[in-house]
């Protein structure tokens, strides 16, 4: 039986990769998010940003689809080899290619497409926010790149007080789950909507997602907590089992065990009763 193996969230739409390399979408198509190309077929990984989506294919390709206005519908021609992508909240995206390098592309009005500083690294992967980026790079730890608002990316890296195994990017904050399973957040200091304020109870984090100005985390006994925005999707009672979230900005998403899924926020009306868990 064919199940969902990944989720991804955009601003007003979602998709799921299914076991068998294709791809669903539901939501809204005022952008033509839901407009899947004809030969979306042997997907290994996807990305849904604000109002566009990137999915991988086996051969490492990568296809773009959604709105030319406020999103991407292109990939460079010489992108290739390529083993996972990160579609941004605006025009911009990143993909991680399977010997390590990093290609970024769209805007670059505050250097969300600008990668170069971290050319040397080896990327194991990487997440894009509005005009911020971050990656993690093995034992280098997280980089990041961009702005948080006015805010310059760099200058605002704290330190961690343990090996990171995770990254994701807000609107103008990121996060970084550390191997002890705590969580660490940064972003532009004005913090307008407590997106920045990590629950001080939060531990034993196993994965986390972020979006606009709110954050998710899920934890080791597959419950999920989230925090920041007070407008932020509103989470079902008793959700539990959960072994993967994804974050956009209007609604949230929870893969389960059981390769189904469970939805809230705008679209949540619109996930198909396949899916469904």
């Amino acid at each position: 039986m064919t199940r969902v193996k990944a989720i991804a969230a955009g601003n007003a739409h979602c998709l799921a990769l299914m076991t068998d390399g294709t791809v669903r979408v539901w939501g809204s198509n005022a952008h033509g998010q839901l407009d899947l190309p004809p030969d979306l077929v042997d997907i290994t990984a996807i990305s849904a940003g604000g109002y566009f989506s990137l999915a991988v294919k086996d051969d490492g390709t990568v296809t773009a689809w959604g709105s030319p206005e406020w999103g991407l519908t292109w990939v460079p021609e010489d992108l290739t080899d390529v083993a996972s992508v990160a579609a941004g909240e605006t025009s911009f995206a990143v993909a991680v290619h399977r010997d390590g390098r990093m290609t970024a592309w769209g805007n670059n009005h505050f250097g969300e497409s600008d990668v170069s500083r971290w050319s040397h690294l080896w990327i194991e992967s990487a997440a894009a926010g509005f005009t911020n980026g971050i990656a993690l790079a093995g034992s280098a730890g997280p980089v990041v790149w961009g702005t948080y608002g006015r805010a310059n990316a760099f200058d605002l890296m704290p330190r961690f007080s343990r090996a990171v195994s995770a990254v994701a990017a807000g609107g103008e904050h990121a996060l970084a789950l550390q191997l002890d399973g705590q969580v660490v957040a940064w972003g532009n200091p004005r913090n307008v909507a407590g997106q920045l304020d990590v629950p001080p109870d939060l531990t034993d984090v196993v994965a986390i997602d972020a979006a606009g100005f709110y954050s998710v985390a899920l934890k080791r006994d597959g419950t999920v907590v989230s925090w920041g925005s007070e407008t932020r999707p509103k989470q079902p009672t008793n959700l539990s089992d959960v072994v993967a979230v994804a974050a956009g900005a209007e609604q949230c998403l929870a893969l389960t065990s059981r390769g189904k899924v469970v939805a809230w926020g705008s679209q949540a009306d619109a996930l198909p009763a396949e899916l469904r868990d």
